[in-house]
């Protein structure tokens, strides 16, 4: 999903504008999350549904700025995915 536990938007990419048809949305996400190796697709995984960098890094072990590049590198792939369609 793109949205977080509390309903915000998680599509943040700053010039990118988030598909409007829902299913498409989920369908780049689960396929730029399907492109990641499993550690890194658990830490956007956790980001998305609404845990901080340090909550996630916690988690799995990481560190939070780790979480975070691996997070900008997912949006970065989304981006990339919603341009092409």
């Amino acid at each position: 999903s793109l949205h977080g536990q509390s309903g915000e938007l998680l599509y943040d990419l700053p010039s990118a504008t988030p598909p409007a048809d829902p299913r498409q949305a989920s369908a780049i996400t689960e396929e730029a999350l399907a492109a990641m190796p499993p550690r890194q697709r658990e830490a956007a995984r956790l980001r998305l549904e609404g845990h901080s960098q340090k909550e996630a890094a916690s988690r799995l072990g990481m560190t939070p700025g780790n979480v975070g590049l691996i997070f900008h590198h997912f949006r970065r792939r989304v981006q990339t995915l919603a341009g092409a369609r």
